[in-house]
């Protein structure tokens, strides 16, 4: 008897060893290279802000607008602060005026800004997240780092330009 109940204890321990290893790799591990939606928003740190964050409903009405005609590419770390903050309230924000997340592409970069495929070396990448904003294929603008005001307000400006 002794010994099932040493068994069944040492047993729930690695269980709750390796649930706990799990969550804290998948939460630090980076990501580099293009990146699909479903693992961005894997992350315990997107789904949070994403579901935290409230955008300005006057400014995402008018950025559907241009939405039809918007591509977005956005460079980030998993492991930068700032991207933590900006891309989910981007992708909501993205989401709440019409831009699909077709429409947005991912790209994952190491701390030193490299990744190997795509090749983002002639954009120059300096900091993270950097958001390439096009309308029918012609680059319209950046939003480096942070947003001056809010992050859907600075990519209104840029699509009325």
């Amino acid at each position: 008897m002794m010994f099932s109940y040493r068994f069944w204890w040492i047993l729930i321990f690695i269980a709750f060893l390796s649930f706990n290893t799990q969550a804290q790799v998948t939460d630090t591990s980076l990501l580099i290279g293009t990146i699909e939606y479903k693992n961005l928003s894997s992350y315990s740190w997107f789904d949070s802000t994403f579901k935290a964050y409230v955008p300005a409903k006057l400014v995402t009405d008018s950025i559907q607008l241009y939405a039809q005609d918007v591509k977005l590419m956005v460079v980030l770390g998993t492991w930068c602060g700032d991207s933590k903050e900006h891309v989910p309230t981007l992708c909501k924000i993205a989401l709440q005026s019409g831009i699909t997340l077709k429409q947005i592409e991912f790209i994952g970069v190491d701390r030193k800004k490299h990744c190997p495929l795509p090749d983002i070396t002639s954009l120059n990448i300096e900091y993270v997240p950097t958001i390439f904003v096009f309308v029918k294929g012609i680059l319209k603008g950046k939003i480096i780092e942070t947003p001056e005001k809010l992050l859907e307000q600075d990519l209104l400006n840029i699509l009325s330009r």
